[in-house]
């Protein structure tokens, strides 16, 4: 009815029911996939309903609905509450294109880290939420004290098999109200679902985290992401001695308790307030709409349909004959940057946000500086460059005109240093602009912007006062001088409360950056992630080559040295080497040195198109970097291309690549745990060529110009809302 209605669909997926008509994927006491191939007589045959008749009708419905109806083709996108449940409707042929992961969220008081005594289970008392197996390890664990919050088939049957156990400290409370829930979860130390079959993302699991409680999950279904991001523990499922062990641990060191809890409460917040679902909420309606009216047919003009391409100016009229639909009128963004003398990844970052937010009918005015202009300057014009570091006045004043005259909605700053400096977030603050900053770099928190020194990770100034340590190691460019420079204008800008008062939101790529910058002292409310995306798409390879690819600057935090000793040592792939900068030298005298000139080709600096041109003959792409990469716009780059990434298991690229699903990891700055790893995939081709089919569909879910373009509108407005609430 709603697709005859030209109405956009949009379905959330709580459970497994488009392809399991009991929805759990579970049965006879155990894990079941019987019927995902769509022979549901299973479910007559198995214990799959409480009567073969209700079993029958749910087989018949759901047979006659993705069979003979195809209703799931009339679905313009798929909301799932954790990734993995997001992984299954592709296994099931749903693109990611269709797809989206929206949490679940709760609205319950947000509670305070450390505290209580016990372990607490809430849910139902069903066979597939593993709580025999809890039992079993209560008993080995010495029975510690457990409260059982619930009610269900099982509930007779559990209260008899702790008796029998002889625990006297685990009490059966029995359903529980909200406000029950509440007072329980407070008095709890820490939370277990021992789930045996695939959760999704139950609702208890979140209320446990927002009250500052740690999870301890069984590895099944949705539940292990909600540890791994928001702190906890986790052991096999069926393995009753790791949860055993688990408990015990959590049972006796409080401190360890307190600290997972907080991660817990922290992750709550970002993810699981009524807040923050309504906006991405929101920005799923606004997806489906802005995809609708792209692609409608519009009217027609002697005969001929015209047909918006998927990146095309949004129309704002609505089909002939009907009432027409109110579209929101573009939005005015101020987009600026001062580009690097070398061409980069911020550089391309930025041309491709305002190409895509043109292209998608947003008015969008520039306002750019090039630090190619330092180059012409005399001895004078450097030394008040310095000044301009701090306070650049003429940027300043030059975007006060630009802002009266172009009246922004919003101004989005990428990189302004030194030429455009932190001014011009006064210049459009005073004007009433919200402002959003991209932190695409730790410039915030280090001289020199890497947090790398002496060819280690360095956090010396992550709560220094003024940067000082930068100063006295001239971690910028070697030069006290101007080290003492870029700390000047973070002290000033402190003092004067820049980051405070003049910045609404701060954009960061990853989830390990925006830690790094709470750690660091910025509001972790106003920090939003938001990763980096590649357009144009390059397309799928479908046919890989035989070359590894390693493309970027040729740096020492870069880790290339590592790999080049890596290539020496044993790695069999070839490799080429794209890109340039103060190792040049150093990197072909290594080749020529070791002979390595059959196996290593370097070929120096090459135009985007000419690196994606090598990437796409790829069959992997290395990223040996030994510092904290903000990002790593190339792995992205190779997941648009289908190719698996090969990275050092440090900061943000732990999170970017996914072990054994769209790359490797290697220790950082070891060179044979990566020529192992190299030699590994030169010799699992089918393995290889899986993890670069996940790449892409990585890719399409996470890093395309299209979803790009709905998180940054969501992001604007988000200021807008910020901003006038502070006015």
């Amino acid at each position: 009815a709603a697709r005859r209605q030209g109405v956009p669909l949009v379905m959330t997926v709580h459970n497994f029911r488009l392809r399991c008509p009991n929805g759990l994927f579970f049965t006879d006491g155990a894990p079941c996939q019987r019927c995902a191939g769509g022979a549901y007589v299973h479910a007559a045959l198995h214990e799959c309903f409480p009567t073969r008749s209700q079993a029958g009708v749910y087989a018949s419905a759901l047979w006659a609905h993705r069979f003979v109806l195809r209703l799931e083709d009339q679905v313009d996108l798929f909301i799932a509450p954790s990734r993995f449940l997001e992984r299954r409707l592709h296994d099931w042929g749903i693109a990611p294109s269709r797809t989206m992961v929206i949490r679940n969220f709760t609205d319950l008081a947000f509670g305070t880290p450390g505290g209580g005594w016990g372990g607490l289970y809430l849910g139902r008392l069903s066979p597939e939420k593993g709580l025999d197996e809890l039992l079993g390890a209560l008993r080995a664990a010495g029975d510690p004290p457990f409260r059982i919050a619930g009610a269900g088939p099982s509930d007779a049957a559990l209260r008899t098999r702790a008796a029998d156990l002889g625990l006297r400290r685990t009490e059966f409370l029995g359903q529980l109200d909200r406000a029950e829930v509440a007072r329980e979860l407070a008095a709890a130390r820490y939370v277990v679902f021992p789930s045996v079959w695939d959760e999704n993302a139950p609702l208890a699991a979140l209320e446990a985290m927002a009250a500052a409680r740690p999870l301890l999950v069984s590895r099944r279904g949705g539940l292990p992401e909600l540890v791994d991001e928001g702190g906890g523990l986790s052991y096999e499922a069926g393995d009753l001695a790791g949860l055993a062990e688990a408990i015990s641990r959590l049972d006796a060191d409080e401190a360890m308790a307190t600290g997972h809890g907080a991660q817990a409460l922290a992750f709550a917040r970002e993810a699981f307030s009524p807040a923050a679902h309504r906006r991405q909420l929101e920005a799923a309606y606004e997806r489906v709409v802005v995809a609708e009216r792209a692609t409608r047919p519009r009217r027609r003009t002697r005969g001929v349909v015209t047909v918006r391409p998927p990146l095309a100016p949004l129309p704002a009229t609505g089909r002939p004959g009907r009432r027409r639909r109110q579209v929101a009128p573009p939005m005015r963004v101020l987009m600026s940057h001062c580009y690097y003398r070398d061409l980069g990844g911020e550089n391309l970052s930025f041309e491709a946000e305002v190409e895509v937010l043109r292209a998608f009918g947003q008015q969008v005015v520039t306002y750019t500086r090039d630090n190619r202009e330092l180059d012409r300057l005399g001895l004078v014009g450097k030394a008040r460059a310095g000044l301009l570091t701090v306070w650049a006045q003429d940027s300043y004043r030059e975007l006060e005109r630009l802002i009266a005259r172009a009246r922004p909605d919003v101004a989005h700053f990428q990189n302004t240093f030194p030429l455009i400096s932190p001014a011009a977030f006064h210049a459009a603050h005073r004007a009433g602009v919200p402002v959003v900053l991209a932190l695409r770099n730790y410039r915030l928190l280090c001289v020199s912007g890497v947090l790398y020194r002496d060819g280690r990770v360095c956090e010396d100034c992550l709560h220094a006062p003024a940067l000082l340590p930068g100063v006295v190691h001239a971690c910028y460019r070697g030069s006290h001088a101007q080290s003492a420079v870029v700390a000047t204008m973070q002290a000033t800008h402190r003092l004067l409360g820049t980051w405070t008062d003049a910045v609404d939101l701060f954009v960061v790529p990853t989830a390990f950056g925006r830690g790094k910058f709470v750690e660091a002292g910025l509001p972790a409310e106003r920090i939003i992630v938001k990763p980096n995306f590649v357009h144009p798409d390059p397309g799928l390879n479908p046919t890989p080559g035989r070359w590894a690819v390693y493309a970027g600057r040729l740096a020492p935090e870069k880790g290339v040295m590592t790999m080049l000793e890596a290539w020496r040592r044993s790695a069999p792939m070839p490799l080429r080497i794209v890109g340039d900068g103060p190792l040049r030298a150093a990197v072909e005298a290594f080749v020529a040195r070791h002979g390595l000139e059959g196996r290593v080709e370097v070929l120096g600096a090459r135009q985007p198109a000419e690196v994606m041109a090598v990437m796409r003959e790829a069959r992997l792409v290395v990223f040996p970097s030994e510092w904290y990469e903000t990002f790593g716009r190339v792995a992205a780059e190779a997941f648009a291309c289908g190719i698996p990434v090969v990275a050092s298991r440090l900061g943000a690229m732990g999170e970017v690549v996914e072990e054994g699903v769209t790359g490797l990891h290697f220790s950082s700055g070891d060179a044979e745990d990566l020529a192992a790893k190299v030699a590994w995939a030169e010799t699992h081709p089918d393995e290889v060529a899986e993890m670069g089919r996940a790449a892409r569909q990585e890719y399409e879910r996470t890093y395309t110009a299209e979803q790009n373009y709905y998180r940054l509108l969501e992001i604007y407005r988000l200021a807008q809302q910020r901003a006038s609430a502070m006015r």
